[in-house]
């Protein structure tokens, strides 16, 4: 991570469990926004918006992947599914 960086997506998967099988929100998310940026974050209903939003402030962790905020890695792959 570089120094004017604020957050990396590395590889990021978000896959939920549902009554009727998995569903995956997030699916290989690489991407840098720089700090002092502006991202704006759109899509249509169901687009994993919120799925995104929840990873970045560490209120979920990924299901693969790695997320790192201003050099501190938040989220981790774990065993969920």
């Amino acid at each position: 991570m570089r120094s004017e960086d604020a957050v990396r997506f590395e590889g990021v998967v978000r896959t939920y469990r549902t009554p009727t099988g998995e569903v995956r929100a997030l699916r290989d998310v690489s991407e840098t926004i720089s700090l002092g940026g502006v991202s704006v974050v759109v899509g249509p209903s169901g687009s994993g918006k919120s799925s995104l939003l929840r990873l970045v402030a560490g209120l979920d962790s990924p299901t693969a992947g790695s997320i790192d905020v201003m050099g501190v890695e938040i989220g981790h792959a774990s065993s969920r599914t």
